[in-house]
């Protein structure tokens, strides 16, 4: 349930930030050398939380995801590899988890859902 909600709500704010031709433009500039030209993911449901971390931790990308995710490049990075390699072993069975773990994944959780209600926040500020 912890990693449904991180992954869910890191999607909201991925189309938050970029929606529709930008999602695509984003995603060509930082995952043309994983998959090549003309097999890009153009959909978050066709990615993988991988190319989640390559979208928005690609410095030419960062500007856009910047306003929703705060805080540096490096550190959102970071943030984001600490969940997939977490996420990996959860749903691979590639070790027990431990109550750490799961501390952890509520701290990701918790982080990725403020990033959310402060987006939701800023937007419906800009509309009234």
């Amino acid at each position: 349930v912890l990693l449904a909600e991180i992954e869910l709500a890191l999607r909201a704010l991925i189309s938050l930030a970029v929606g529709g031709d930008l999602l695509i433009a984003c995603a060509k500039v930082s995952l043309t050398s994983r998959y090549g030209e003309e097999k890009i993911p153009t959909s978050l449901n066709e990615m993988a939380f991988n190319d989640y971390i390559q979208l928005v931790g690609h410095g030419d990308n960062w500007r856009y995801f910047e306003p929703v995710l705060g805080g540096m490049r490096e550190t959102v990075r970071t943030k984001l590899v600490e969940i997939r390699d977490l996420r990996n072993d959860v749903f691979h069975f590639k070790r027990e988890v431990t109550w750490d773990d799961h501390e952890r994944l509520v701290e990701c959780r918790d982080w990725v859902l403020r990033k959310a209600r402060m987006a939701d926040a800023r937007v419906k500020g800009a509309l009234i």
